[in-house]
Parts: C-alpha cells; sequence; structure tokens
C-alpha cells in the first residue's frame, strides 16, 4: 500500500471513529439521570417536512441543577434509529420563557441544527414522591415547546415526557 492510499484509507477510518464516538455519546447513558420516553405532538408548521400526529420517542433528560453540570440536555430517540439532542446552559425549570439551546441531530449522519432551536420548558412536575421537591425527584413528567426542530425554520412542536430518575 502506497503512502497516499494509506493516508486516504487512514483518515476514513479516523472518520468513521469519530462518527461512532459520537454516535455512542448520544446513546449511552450518563451516569445519573432521567430516562423514560412520551411523544412528540401539536406540530405546527411541520407538515411540509412530513411531521404531523403524534410521534412516539425514547428520551432522557440530564438536568444541570440536580448532575452539577452547567449544562442541562434533552436528548430524544426516534423507534427508526435517529437520535436528536438539545443542550441548554441554563436550568430546563419552568419559567415559560423561550431559550436558546444547541441542537445536533444523528439520522444518515451527524449534524448541528441551523436555525438553532428555541425551548420552552411549559411544565416540569414531580410525580414521586407525591409533593416531593425536584432535587429528589424519583418520576416526573415534563412538556417541552421546541421551535425549529431538527433545524427547520418554523416548525414547532410539544414534547411530553415521563421520566424517572436513574443513578
Amino acid at each position: 500500500m502506497n503512502r497516499t492510499a494509506f493516508s486516504r484509507s487512514g483518515r476514513h477510518f479516523l472518520q468513521l471513529a469519530a462518527a461512532l464516538t459520537l454516535g455512542f455519546a448520544l446513546v449511552t447513558p450518563a451516569q445519573a439521570e432521567f430516562q423514560g420516553g412520551g411523544a412528540l405532538h401539536d406540530f405546527n408548521g411541520c407538515e411540509a417536512y412530513g411531521l404531523s400526529g403524534a410521534e412516539p420517542i425514547r428520551a432522557r433528560y440530564s438536568p444541570g441543577e440536580r448532575t452539577g453540570e452547567t449544562a442541562s440536555q434533552i436528548s430524544f430517540f426516534w423507534p427508526s434509529g435517529g437520535a436528536f439532542n438539545l443542550t441548554g446552559y441554563r436550568d430546563f425549570d419552568p419559567t415559560r420563557q423561550w431559550f436558546r439551546a444547541g441542537g445536533h441531530g444523528m439520522y444518515g449522519g451527524i449534524y448541528s441544527w441551523t436555525p438553532r432551536p428555541r425551548i420552552k420548558i411549559l411544565e416540569r412536575s414531580v410525580l414521586d414522591p407525591t409533593g416531593g421537591a425536584f432535587g429528589v425527584a424519583d418520576i416526573i413528567f415534563m412538556r417541552v415547546r421546541i421551535r425549529h426542530f431538527d433545524g427547520l425554520a418554523n416548525c414547532q412542536l410539544d414534547a411530553d415526557l415521563m421520566l424517572h430518575w436513574v443513578d
């Protein structure tokens, strides 16, 4: 094998290794987080992209205020194999105010969302223990509104999530 052929194959190997590493990072659970599932629904402005009705998803939520991180993250996993991650450098508490987040996806490739998504936390309720504080919650319900979903301009939807704490 000549030097040029080795250089090209080595570069392709490194690209594949980087893609696999990021792919596993998107789907491998953190040490402590909420995990569960729910549905994406109330699509508005998404019809041209083929999104309508309700879409079942698996989800995980890593709250920065509970894990000691500066960022909070929500990840969605489609039954077809796609994975999407939203990262915000703030607590995801239900302020009902829009804020910017970083959006990334893995579906036929790895990409960043442009335009950047906007998120509004409509609800975050502790279901177990009943009446408990978020810091000790075992089961929560979240409703998240996302604008520019998957980088699709003006595509807005709600995500309803039922999640349990996993150490």
